[in-house]
């Protein structure tokens, strides 16, 4: 707005943004679950959250979509989404919304282990690059270059080193499903191991009794 830059990278839409800047092609999706405490993540209703506490930012989208889509949640305003996941350990928030993949980038660089998003997200929306108004030349170059990035791959290969690592969550019945079962194949398999090499030497022991024997015959026979 100062004249200082053309270009800003990571700027969804709205009406008040339009009014201030033009806008390229879609570049990223960002999604908006909402992060809650481990143990209630499975009964954490998004379609409802009437008089739920929710964390949001100041500005941003999600103060956006709590306000526009969900007044019936109590807003808690926070500095930022550590602030946010912070409170939600001490209990005094019932939920922060965030982007997924920016709120699970925060939770592993804090060792914050018992927080997850729900599974259905309240919104979803682009990402854009951001140019300065009165500028069509540069937009029409900005969408050109996205679209060359698109077309040979590089834009993938860009997304994937900036999304970093993708975070899995198993619920600990699911790992329970999992280790178990596995626990007692790798159980049966060393039973069978010990039941083949217990038959194979049995076998071995056999081959050289019979060959003691029929040495031991060759030398009688030899010695009369």
């Amino acid at each position: 707005n100062r004249g200082e830059g053309k270009v800003l990278s990571f700027m969804s839409f709205n009406k008040k943004r339009g009014e201030l800047y033009d806008f390229s092609e879609p570049t990223f999706s960002f999604k908006y679950p909402v992060f809650v405490r481990a143990d209630k993540v499975d009964e954490f209703d998004t379609s409802n959250i009437t008089g739920k506490r929710i964390a949001v930012k100041n500005g941003g989208f999600p103060r956006t979509i709590i306000e526009t889509l969900h007044p019936e949640a109590e807003v808690v305003f926070i500095d930022n989404p550590l602030d946010g996941f912070r409170k939600l350990l001490r209990n005094e928030v019932d939920g922060v919304v965030e982007d997924e993949l920016v709120g699970y980038t925060i939770l592993e660089k804090n060792n914050f282990h018992s927080i997850r998003a729900t599974a259905n997200r309240l919104a979803s929306k682009t990402g854009h690059i951001a140019i300065v108004k009165g500028n069509p030349e540069l937009v029409q170059q900005v969408n050109r270059a996205l679209r060359i990035l698109k077309e040979n791959g590089k834009f993938d290969e860009i997304s994937d080193e900036w999304s970093g690592e993708k975070t899995f969550i198993l619920k600990k019945s699911t790992i329970r499903f999992i280790v178990v079962p596995a626990l007692v194949v790798i159980f049966l398999l060393m039973v069978l191991g010990g039941v083949i090499y217990v038959v194979k030497m049995r076998r071995t022991n056999l081959l050289l009794r019979s060959s003691e024997k029929a040495l031991l015959k060759s030398e009688s026979i030899a010695n009369s």
